[in-house]
This record gives C-alpha cells, sequence and structure tokens, in this order.
C-alpha cells in the first residue's frame, strides 16, 4: 500500500520490527481465533496442574496426619 511514494516496502525502511513480529511482511501470524483456542487451552491446562498439586498436598498433609 502506497509503497511507491515510501521508495520501498515496509520490511527494508527504517525502523526496528523485532519488537513487533506481528507486523513483518509475509509472517504466517494466528488469527485471533487461533489465538484464543490457543490461551483457553494453556488456561485449562494450567488449571489443571493446578488441581493436581492441590490434591498432592492433600495427599501429603492426609499421610503426614496418619503418621502423627
Amino acid at each position: 500500500m502506497a509503497n511507491h511514494k515510501r521508495k520501498g516496502p515496509k520490511s527494508t525502511r527504517a525502523g526496528c520490527l523485532l519488537c513487533k513480529p506481528h507486523k513483518r511482511q509475509g509472517v504466517d501470524a494466528p488469527t485471533r481465533q487461533e489465538q484464543r483456542a490457543r490461551d483457553v487451552e494453556a488456561e485449562e491446562l494450567r488449571q489443571e496442574i493446578i488441581d493436581m498439586m492441590r490434591e498432592e498436598e492433600e495427599e501429603i498433609a492426609f499421610a503426614e496426619k496418619w503418621n502423627e
């Protein structure tokens, strides 16, 4: 878009795109739906891990109470 006025594509012009990988040309960035699905999946996994840790803590507490 309007590259003829700017003497080249965005990737060759001044300015650092290292901090903005989503603005690089030719990158297959995930869509919002894909990113949301990944976020939901990560949150579910995180919750599973928290639940497992909580169960282990309860088992340890029960074993310590039983051994007293």
